[in-house]
């Protein structure tokens, strides 16, 4: 149920709203390709929608998604960008399970005869084992069910173990994430398209802005992030964004669009699982 706020509720939320340097902005994936996305420019672009999801680090903001959006606006030649800055404890991470086409057991045994001090191939059990220095990724080929233990004993981001295993799925096919839709008509799945179903290991904020630091990426898509309160549509002028003004001009800027906005009662408040739809 959508609340309307009037002037006198609270907006403390909308005070996380950061407009930042996209030089103090570090992702903690690779960059997805752009092969297939025409170039942004900006004076085509009206608004920035969205602010990007991020959180405080040592050195500056840790980017928590849209990669790509974020890598073509950059690239279209915009400097600040408005950040959400989420506190830790409000972030959860989960991992994703992956269905992996034209990757195969062969496949994955020989990667592990190329890279041995690396990975590890046990046969699947019940009791999930645990191995110092190693992470456990889990693979179940069209019924035959293995695991790979992963060398993860740097701990500095992206192990490289895990970076070897990505580069050959995508030497041999491509991943992507599975979607369940329990008690919807139609397989959105698609699991029988798969040659594998890969579940990922759990990592934690640590390991994403350990990433970002020693520029040991993780693969795009692995990793979901979820905060416990998000902010959409805040529909910032481009032509603000772009304009030399500072930054603090430019967050007073917002903070009056924020009072005009909740003013006229143009600001919702939802409570509980809110999903959106083809934002």
């Amino acid at each position: 149920m959508g609340l309307a706020l009037s002037a006198g509720m609270d907006l403390d939320a909308l005070t996380n709203i950061r407009i930042v340097d996209r030089d103090r902005i570090f992702p903690f994936e690779w960059s997805p390709s752009l092969d297939n996305r025409d170039d942004l420019c900006l004076d085509d672009i009206r608004f920035v929608s969205h602010p990007f999801l991020a959180t405080a680090s040592d050195d500056g903001f840790l980017l928590l998604e849209n990669r790509a959006d974020f890598d073509a606006l950059v690239a279209a030649g915009l400097h600040h960008f408005p950040l959400q800055v989420a506190t830790p404890e409000y972030i959860s991470l989960a991992t994703s399970r992956l269905g992996l086409v034209g990757f195969t057991m062969g496949h994955l045994v020989q990667l592990a005869a190329k890279h041995p001090e690396q990975i590890i191939i046990e046969r699947h059990s019940d009791e999930k084992s645990s191995q110092a220095g190693y992470l456990s990724v889990d693979f179940d080929f069209l019924g035959e069910q293995v695991r790979g233990k992963l060398r993860n004993s740097s701990r500095t981001g992206c192990p490289a173990s895990l970076d070897y295993l990505t580069r050959s799925i995508l030497c041999h096919g491509r991943y992507e994430q599975i979607v369940t839709s329990s008690g919807t008509a139609g397989n959105v799945t698609r699991s029988g398209s798969y040659s594998s179903v890969m579940t990922l290991p759990d990592f934690t904020l640590v390991d994403l802005m350990n990433a970002a630091v020693s520029d040991h990426l993780f693969p795009p898509g692995f990793i979901e992030v979820v905060t416990g309160c998000r902010i959409l549509n805040i529909d910032f002028p481009i032509s603000v964004l772009a304009d030399d003004t500072p930054v603090e001009e430019k967050e007073a800027f917002f903070r009056e669009l924020v009072s005009l906005r909740a003013h006229s009662h143009k600001i919702s408040m939802y409570e509980g699982r809110v999903y959106v739809l083809n934002h």
